[in-house]
């Protein structure tokens, strides 16, 4: 007994340090994103924290670096965890495109480790956390604009080079299911399956697939997951490879200290399918039907630092004005996609309108499918 206890805290301690350490990187990967000064406006979930000045953003991701890196040697600090969670949750109210995916596991894996006294409960609660990534991450794929935007034109068309022919083709097309497929069944099988190691080696395989995809060999973008795409599989290693029974048990979910991490990891994802919990706290990733944002801009000569992301083609969305795809934009100078949710487009306008009020623009919302009820513009 004492040995399984030593050995589940040398396991939570581990898994601290794979999560701090990538989440270092993925910040210093991001560094503008955590800074005031840049082209793109800082957006703040509440308007007049948008006057902060920048001063106290590059402070807070000085402490945030130093905080990681601490916990990265001595992560039984909990005093030093809390901190850090202080530190990066005000930082993340300062601009709401910060919630990013990683970020938000990386603070949810933070908590549980401060919520849980024992090791194993901490365990236990990241299993689930891990496992709702994989389903729900599966479960948002199941639809027509990650078969057309992400299976045909990103993977099919723009990394393996496959043709307007092929691609046509049924099949082919609907074969990209078997990839949310795959997904689903990893999450089940971490959960459910008693020999793991099978799951562990797809979840595995995975990865390394998306690593390639992405990477310098491959489509060369979104390099921000690199981090998260490494920490997945050391701790999906560590804490399943060697397991040999379920990990989370009925008494799990009997135990009301537990609630919390029910309805947050495997609750309120759900209601993203009625449009309630933003995307990215639903571990929707890749779906391919994520609200997007076109900016349809004129008069840019006052303002000449937007010139670089701007473009002279005029799009469907902007048809007699230069435009811009705001994930286009913070990939090119954050190195993260935007924040996919309506609500936010509307506080970027305002933001917009504050730090570039003599260039005229309009807001364009659209999603899959492309038609005009599925366009809007933000007022």
């Amino acid at each position: 007994m004492q040995a399984q206890l030593a050995n589940d805290t040398l396991k939570a301690t581990t898994l601290i340090r794979i999560t701090a350490v990538a989440w270092f990187f993925a910040k210093i990967m991001s560094w503008k994103l955590w800074l005031a000064d840049r082209v793109f406006p800082v957006a703040a979930p509440l308007d007049f924290l948008n006057s902060v000045p920048s001063q106290v953003h590059l402070c807070l991701m000085g402490l945030s670096l130093g905080g990681l890196f601490l916990v990265a040697f001595y992560p039984k600090k909990k005093i030093v965890i809390a901190c850090l969670l202080i530190v990066e949750l005000f930082s993340c109210l300062l601009d709401q495109l910060r919630w990013q995916p990683w970020e938000y596991q990386y603070l949810l894996t933070f908590c549980f480790f401060l919520f849980y006294k024992s090791a194993p409960n901490f365990i236990k609660a990241l299993s689930m956390l891990l496992v709702a990534t994989y389903v729900f991450s599966g479960l948002f794929k199941w639809n027509g604009g990650f078969l057309h935007n992400i299976w045909d034109n990103m993977m099919l068309r723009k990394l393996f080079g496959f043709s307007d022919e092929i691609i046509g083709n049924t099949i082919v097309h609907f074969s990209g299911l078997i990839l949310p497929i795959i997904e689903i069944a990893s999450g089940l099988g971490l959960f459910l399956a008693k020999r793991k190691k099978p799951f562990v080696w797809l979840v595995v395989t995975t990865h390394v697939f998306l690593l390639l995809a992405l990477g310098p060999a491959g489509l060369q973008r979104n390099s921000i997951v690199w981090p998260w795409n490494f920490a997945m599989i050391l701790l999906i290693f560590a804490i399943f490879y060697k397991e040999q029974n379920p990990i989370l048990t009925w008494e799990f979910f009997k135990n009301k200290a537990n609630a919390a991490v029910i309805l947050i990891v495997a609750v309120l994802p759900l209601t993203n399918f009625i449009g309630f919990w933003p995307s990215y706290f639903s571990f929707k990733l890749y779906s391919g039907n994520s609200k997007q944002l076109a900016i349809c801009v004129e008069n840019t000569d006052r303002d000449p630092e937007l010139n670089p992301f701007i473009v002279n083609i005029k799009s469907v969305y902007c048809p007699e004005l230069k435009s811009t795809n705001a994930a286009k934009w913070t990939l090119d100078e954050l190195n993260v996609p935007v924040y996919p949710e309506e609500a936010y487009y509307k506080k970027l306008k305002r933001a917009w309108i504050q730090k570039f009020p003599e260039t005229q623009s309009h807001f364009m919302v659209f999603q899959y499918p492309s038609n005009p009820e599925n366009t809007k513009e933000i007022p």
